[in-house]
């Protein structure tokens, strides 16, 4: 499955471009959505949607590892990441840990 990952900065542009019908309209559908997800309310016929498996990329550079984990509602789709070190890198001295994808330390 391809993914699309935006940058902090394409993510800042979307939202600060937003007309204020699409920034209520995308309140509304999140605020549905986050409600539908954790209450585990159905809106389809049948009772289920499906909801794709997640995916994990391993940096091999830094041995992080980040999980994407897509969900999908009446109103759309979207995805959670997740970017996680190893506890061998946890206990690194700060010279050695991860970085982000511009080489700054986190």
């Amino acid at each position: 499955m391809p993914l699309t990952i935006l940058t902090n900065d394409q993510v800042k542009s979307i939202l600060e471009n937003l007309t204020l019908a699409q920034l209520d309209g995308f309140q509304r559908n999140l605020s549905k959505a986050l409600h539908e997800y954790s209450t585990d309310v159905k809106a389809v016929q049948d009772g289920t949607y499906h909801q794709p498996q997640r995916t994990s990329y391993g940096n091999p550079q830094t041995g992080a590892t980040t999980l994407f984990m897509p969900s999908v509602g009446p109103a759309g789709m979207g995805v959670k990441g997740k970017s996680m070190r190893t506890r061998t890198q946890m206990h690194k001295g700060p010279s050695q840990l991860a970085k982000r994808p511009r080489g700054q330390p986190f």
